[in-house]
């Protein structure tokens, strides 16, 4: 395994943490009494209670102030602190351009590109910038610049895999759970955010880093033609160390047992932090659980996609 994060990156972990504490809407026991205007909200998670301040709260609010739940690690320099712009028509336009469109990473690119004004103190930003971005946290600002947008609820049209009611479900993204590197373990080394993935029954050691934009763009197309050789690729692109091979390729997952790629596909959903990616709508017509993968890019066109193979990955 790599060695221990050197005494920067501790020290930048540890400014992380005192910023969250500071960065708290509502105190331990809940009041809302320290409210401040400029305290950038961390997480999309909102009660739906009158009295409570939501995100957003006022149709008329062009900018908000979001912080990211990883954090862009940029010359040598964490930034958590982003602030965000409302959708202008024609950056919709741009969205709904057929070559954009095409790929789910360049479609959040553009957004960004767009809607991101500042980054910490950064108001010159580069393409280069929102590629270097985790996925998590690129996901992150497209949910949030939705919600400034256009409003917690995404209409969604949907059939029920058992009994194939049609369903028409509104999805409150306000009330998705989002949770930071810290929160589910992540520690940054050498620029990348990295985790063990450990499993004694199937003898897996390994380590995992966060992809960023440029990987979720390059396997994007990938994954409209077969999405198991995308996630090979991805696998290739993120799983920096498995059983003592360093940078395992795409064909090497690719001859690996299906019940190892499994469970590494399963660790990916339970452990990447971020917005909570998987969620389960229920039926009104039987009460059955339908899994729907909540996809970023998605919401900008007002659709959500649901998958059966997303059952098996939570049976498991």
């Amino acid at each position: 395994m790599p060695g221990k994060p050197s005494n920067v990156e501790e020290a930048m972990r540890e400014a992380r943490k005192k910023q969250s504490s500071k960065r708290k809407i509502h105190d331990s026991e809940g009041n809302n009494d320290n409210y401040e205007d400029d305290v950038p909200i961390e997480k999309l998670t909102v009660k739906n209670d009158k009295n409570e301040r939501s995100f957003p709260c006022d149709f008329r609010e062009r900018r908000k102030k979001v912080s990211l739940p990883v954090g862009l690690y940029y010359r040598e320099e964490l930034f958590y602190d982003v602030e965000i712009q409302k959708m202008t028509g024609v950056v919709r336009s741009d969205l709904a351009d057929k070559d954009v469109k095409s790929n789910s990473a360049k479609t959040v690119d553009v957004l960004l590109h767009n809607c991101v004004v500042k980054i910490g103190e950064l108001e010159k930003l580069t393409s280069r910038m929102f590629t270097d971005m985790t996925v998590p946290d690129r996901d992150f600002l497209t949910y949030c610049i939705r919600i400034l947008s256009m409003g917690n609820y995404v209409p969604t049209t949907l059939t029920c895999p058992a009994c194939e009611e049609p369903l028409e479900p509104q999805v409150d993204l306000s009330l998705i759970e989002v949770f930071t590197a810290e929160e589910k373990g992540w520690r940054l080394q050498s620029g990348d955010w990295v985790k063990e993935i450990i499993d004694e029954d199937l003898e897996i050691d390994g380590l995992i880093r966060l992809p960023n934009g440029r990987i979720a763009e390059r396997i994007a197309p990938i994954r409209k033609h077969n999405v198991y050789k995308a996630d090979y690729e991805m696998f290739s692109e993120i799983v920096l160390e498995m059983n003592g091979k360093k940078l395992p390729t795409a064909d090497e997952f690719q001859n690996m047992d299906v019940d190892i790629l499994d469970f590494i596909d399963h660790w990916l959903l339970q452990n990447v932090p971020g917005p909570e990616r998987v969620h389960y709508i229920i039926c009104s017509e039987c009460g059955g659980r339908i899994p729907t993968d909540f996809r970023s890019a998605d919401f900008l066109f007002r659709t959500l996609r649901s998958s059966r193979q997303l059952e098996s990955k939570f049976s498991r």
